[in-house]
């Protein structure tokens, strides 16, 4: 028997922490195959340049 405490994040918390980092956002996708995201998705892909 075991137990997890977890707090789901957001796209919009994990952006701020990107560029906090120095990364823009590029794209936002629901899966790996690059499905346009929706919020109804539960999980979310994005990617992110960095800074020259």
């Amino acid at each position: 028997m075991g137990s997890e405490l977890a707090r789901l994040t957001t796209p919009d918390e994990v952006d701020r922490y990107a560029t906090a980092a120095g990364l823009t956002p590029e794209g936002r996708y629901a899966d790996w195959n690059l499905s346009p995201y929706t919020e109804q998705y539960p999980m979310f892909l994005t990617t992110y340049t960095k800074r020259a």
